[in-house]
């Protein structure tokens, strides 16, 4: 039996047809909705294009990232103000509980060639601190104190 299509009923090959067009108003819904992918789809290439970002090449100085456990979301290196990465930015940070459960902390110097684990540094710049300031770590940085400051001991 015929079924109007140039191709057989159960035939895998040949061309898919097209359904019917119905109109609605000046243009037909498969305009319609052509033209509505289409805005969507440069709307969305627009909103992903990459926008201008600032320079990773730092002066003199090192900068300092802080390797942090978010759980059961992963592990990852916690977003920084380019202008607030310096050792002593980042170790008040710690101090006063900006991060919820720091692993490690790494220093580098693009412009150098360089980058090094300082968290036992860190650990230890951390105690010092509370020491000086008569004041308890926080706790979100405790363990990683006692960790590195463990190491140390073992070293």
């Amino acid at each position: 039996m015929q079924s109007g299509y140039p191709f057989r009923e159960g035939d895998l090959h040949g061309p898919c047809p097209q359904p019917p067009v119905s109109k609605v108003g000046p243009c037909s819904i498969a305009e319609t909705n052509r033209t509505a992918a289409s805005s969507i789809f440069l709307w969305f290439r627009w909103s992903l294009r990459m926008r201008p970002s600032p320079s990773i090449v730092p002066g003199i100085d090192p900068d300092n990232l802080v390797f942090e456990d978010y759980g059961r979301a992963g592990r990852a290196w916690a977003e920084t103000d380019e202008d607030h990465t310096s050792l002593d930015a980042v170790t008040s940070d710690l101090l006063t509980g900006h991060y919820s459960r720091p692993l490690r902390v790494i220093s580098f110097n693009t412009a150098e060639g360089w980058s090094r684990d300082v968290s036992e540094d860190v650990a230890h710049e951390l105690r010092r601190r509370a020491v000086e300031q008569d004041r308890e770590l926080p706790a979100s940085v405790e363990p990683f104190v006692e960790r590195y400051e463990g190491a140390i001991a073992e070293g």
